[in-house]
């Protein structure tokens, strides 16, 4: 009898698998009901660490009861890649403790870093790994129906009076829903996915499917977020046709070059150029008011090679003419944190990020039962590239989701290869 490997950490554990996906969609739903149910960090940062530590507690006390590990070495490189990326956010914490930096922004960082990025991406990594693919796709359903509702219903409060998240554009005479901390996209990629190519044969969970990606492309579209828009629209064509994925990198690369030349040249005439992708040209808020603050940053970071820390607060300016205050959350991913980690804390990051891309590109042409969510995966690493251009899509706990769901796909498959692999070794 063949001896095959068991899907990631079969039987280390006591909890069975509805138990810990059950656990994980109590900790997403909290985050999303808190993040648009309050606009302070600080209370989305209590809510959800607070589940995380209940059921990391759960955790802990069940590995110490059985902590054997079946095929843990397929998942040993994942795990050093979650612990580098939380050395990553001691060292900003370190910075900003020695710069003296505001508790509060310092708090709200850190938790995003910490919950919402690490201990998010590890816990779904553990909470799913025994899981199929079919199992996979029930909770991708269940969560992106939960995620697609509590939009729907907020933008609905919203727009009543009730809470806030929604505001009323002049100009096109139409609601605006500002709660895009969920960042819709990022569970419409993988339901669209598994909608396209995944084997689902219940009739149950087909319908969960369609519904999940009805209400959220309706969240999708209301939130008025041309850089969402994009980065869905470049997923769906990366799930079509995952061998565009070089020619949609070298445009990205391309535009992004642009930029930076005009820049250089002129940020006022930058700016000019792409006013026409503003409401108000006059807002420091819209696109050009974005790029001009960008450019505002990077004497911050020549001037603290190393970092700033997590909670930095630095001048900026309005094209360089006028001061118009001081400010934390850079709208890019990239410059935010270099600003914060130092141009090493972000080379340490991106090269984490290069490598999980890497990983799902070279899986795809095996034709697994995970395929279609070894697709969806590299699809949301790569919206979450480009929303970082234009938003700092890594604050919210679906960046941590997606990026342990990958993981999950990613390690599976190499076991189901491996054991195609022995059984044809041996037969």
């Amino acid at each position: 009898m063949i001896a095959l490997h068991k899907p990631l950490y079969a039987g280390s554990v006591s909890i069975n698998l509805p138990l810990r996906a059950a656990a994980l969609l109590a900790i997403l739903t909290v985050e999303v009901v808190t993040s648009v149910a309050s606009t302070s960090d600080v209370v989305q940062a209590a809510g959800v660490s607070a589940m995380v530590i209940v059921v990391g507690l759960g955790i802990f006390i069940t590995w110490c009861v059985k902590p054997s590990f079946e095929t843990s070495g397929f998942a040993v490189p994942f795990l050093g890649a979650i612990a580098i990326l939380a050395i990553v956010g001691v060292w900003g914490v370190f910075l900003a403790l020695a710069r003296a930096n505001e508790p509060y922004y310092l708090v709200a960082d850190a938790y995003h870093w910490f919950v919402e990025l690490v201990l998010v991406a590890l816990f779904t990594f553990w909470a799913l790994s025994r899981s199929d693919a079919e199992q996979m796709v029930t909770v991708i359903a269940i969560f992106g129906l939960i995620q697609g509702v509590v939009g729907l219903l907020t933008f609905w409060l919203a727009v009543k009076g009730i809470l806030p998240g929604a505001h009323l554009v002049p100009s096109a005479g139409i609601w605006r829903f500002d709660s895009i901390r969920g960042f819709p996209e990022f569970m419409l990629i993988p339901v669209t996915a598994a909608l396209i190519g995944a084997d689902v044969r219940k009739i149950w969970l087909k319908w969960v499917l369609w519904l999940a990606f009805g209400s959220l492309i309706i969240v999708l579209i209301i939130t008025l977020k041309r850089t969402l828009w994009v980065s869905y629209a470049l997923a769906v064509v990366l799930l079509l046709a995952p061998r565009l994925m070089s020619l949609l990198i070298a445009g990205t690369a391309l535009l992004f070059a642009v930029v930076l030349i005009e820049y250089s040249l002129d940020p006022r005439l930058l700016a000019e150029s792409f006013e026409f992708l503003t409401y108000n040209p006059n807002n420091p808020d819209s696109f050009s008011g974005r790029l001009a603050q960008i450019y505002s940053i990077l004497p911050h970071i020549a001037e603290e090679p190393l970092g700033h820390g997590f909670g930095a607060k630095v001048e900026a300016y309005w094209l360089g003419r006028d001061i118009y205050g001081f400010v934390h959350y850079i709208h890019n991913v990239y410059v935010s944190y270099t600003l914060q980690l130092g141009i090493g804390g972000m080379l340490v990051v991106a090269t984490v990020g290069g490598w999980l891309f890497w990983k799902h590109w070279g899986l795809l042409q095996h034709k697994t039962e995970w395929r279609w969510i070894l697709r969806g995966g590299l699809a949301c690493l790569f919206a979450l590239a480009v929303n970082g251009l234009m938003l700092i899509s890594t604050h919210t706990v679906f960046a941590g989701f997606v990026i342990g769901l990958g993981m999950v796909a990613i390690v599976n498959t190499q076991i189901q290869l491996s054991n195609w692999r022995e059984i044809s070794e041996r037969t």
